[in-house]
C-alpha cells in the first residue's frame, strides 16, 4: 500500500496538469503546389476554390486549391521545415523492454488517439506485457504472466520544441492470457504507466519518439513446481509488478 500511494498521488497530479492545458493553438500550414512551391502561413479566410493565408513574411496572398498537390494543417512549424501537428488523429506504436524487482518484462503498445491542441493528447489503446518475476519468499521460483491491457492514454507537451518533452500516462484494466505452456495465468488488475519522454519532429508523417516510465500491475494466482527433491509444491503469491520500462516508438499521421 505504501509503494502504491505516491503512484496514485503522481497520476492524479498528472491528470489535472493535463485539464488545465492551455487551449491557445499555434495555427502554421503547408501548401505544396503542383509546381514545387511552397507557402507557409496562418488561414485567415477559406472557401470552395481559395485559401486566404498570411504568410510568414506578413503579406496576405490567395492560394488557388486547384494548384495545390498537397496540404499540412495546424502545425508547430520550424525553421529546418520539420514540424508536429497539433489536431487530428495520430497512431502510436511502440515496443518497450525493462524490468526490476527481481524480473524482466516486454511491452507492445498500439493507441489510436487525437491531437486536441499544442499542448494535450488524448486516446484509447491496448498493451501486451509479458513479466517474468521471482518469488524470492516462495523457494526463489519463477512466475511468468502475459497480460492484455484496454487503456485510456493521455500526452502532455509543456514546451512547444523541434523536439518535444511530453509526459503521458497510460491507465486501465490488464486480462491475464495464457500464451505458452510455461506460462502462469494469475489474476488481472489495474494498470497504469506514467512516462516522460521525447518526441522529434519531422518533415513528413511519420514521427519518432522516446520514452522510459513505470508500469505497475497487480496479480495474484496459484504456481504449481517442485522443490529441489523434486517433490511437487504449490505456491499462492500475491504481487506488485513494478517495472521500470524504456519504449521506442513511432507515431503515424
Amino acid at each position: 500500500m505504501q509503494s502504491f500511494l505516491p503512484r496514485f498521488v503522481c497520476c492524479l497530479f498528472f491528470l489535472i496538469i493535463t485539464l488545465q492545458a492551455a487551449a491557445q493553438i499555434r495555427d502554421n500550414n503547408i501548401f505544396h503546389y503542383q509546381d514545387g512551391s511552397v507557402f507557409i502561413g496562418n488561414i485567415l479566410e477559406e472557401n470552395s476554390k481559395r485559401t486566404k493565408l498570411r504568410i510568414t513574411t506578413g503579406d496576405t496572398i490567395s492560394i488557388a486549391k486547384v494548384l495545390v498537390k498537397k496540404s499540412y494543417r495546424d502545425l508547430l512549424y520550424y525553421p529546418n521545415g520539420k514540424f508536429h501537428f497539433t489536431k487530428g488523429l495520430f497512431f502510436n506504436y511502440a515496443v518497450g523492454l525493462g524490468g526490476n524487482n527481481g524480473g524482466v518484462s516486454f511491452q507492445i503498445e498500439a493507441i489510436l488517439g487525437k491531437h486536441h491542441n499544442e499542448k494535450l493528447d488524448y486516446g484509447i489503446g491496448l498493451i501486451f506485457h509479458t513479466s517474468e518475476t521471482r518469488l524470492v519468499r516462495n523457494g526463489g521460483a519463477w512466475v511468468a504472466h502475459d497480460f492484455l491491457s484496454p487503456v485510456l492514454y493521455t500526452r502532455y507537451y509543456p514546451w512547444s520544441k523541434k523536439v518535444r518533452p511530453f509526459a503521458s500516462l497510460a491507465l486501465g484494466y490488464s486480462l491475464p492470457l495464457q500464451v505458452g505452456w510455461q506460462r502462469n495465468e494469475g489474476s488481472g488488475g489495474l494498470y497504469m504507466q506514467p512516462s516522460i519522454g521525447l518526441k522529434f519532429a519531422s518533415k513528413k508523417l511519420r514521427r519518432y519518439y522516446v520514452s522510459i516510465g513505470q508500469f505497475s500491475q497487480r496479480t495474484k494466482g496459484i504456481l504449481n513446481n517442485n522443490d529441489f527433491l523434486g517433490n511437487p509444491v504449490e505456491y499462492n503469491y500475491k504481487l506488485w509488478l513494478n517495472r521500470f520500462v524504456f519504449k521506442v516508438g513511432v507515431e503515424l499521421r
